[in-house]
């Protein structure tokens, strides 16, 4: 559960990324999954990373250094994980079950997310 938990309030982290960051993001995100979904094995998986990483492929994208690339991800990704503790912080996640609930006439647990 607390994996979903952050999941979700990674999402809610990646929105709140400007348009550019989100756009770049999102890009090295689709590599990274496209190699995860063409490889077989983790090795398979870090050749595929070793041919062409992702950097190279956003630097050429966004015409960035590698070097640049690297640090741009470096900083969205350490924004999205300040964002995330904080949130975590101050999140309290509720579950309601139909019994607390019983006016829900489907057979479903509720959660809710609330920030303090």
């Amino acid at each position: 559960m607390q994996e979903s938990k952050y999941s979700f309030l990674m999402k809610m982290a990646q929105r709140s990324l400007s348009e550019e960051k989100r756009r770049f993001h999102s890009f090295m995100e689709e590599i990274e999954m496209a190699y995860a979904e063409q490889a077989e094995t983790a090795e398979q998986y870090y050749n595929l990373l070793t041919l062409q990483h992702p950097y190279q492929q956003a630097a050429a994208k966004f015409n960035l250094t590698v070097e640049e690339a690297r640090q741009y991800m470096l900083a969205i990704d350490a924004e999205l994980q300040r964002e995330v503790d904080r949130k975590m912080k101050s999140a309290v996640w509720l579950e309601c079950t139909q019994s607390q609930f019983p006016i829900h006439h489907h057979n479903q647990n509720k959660n809710f997310l609330t920030f303090f």
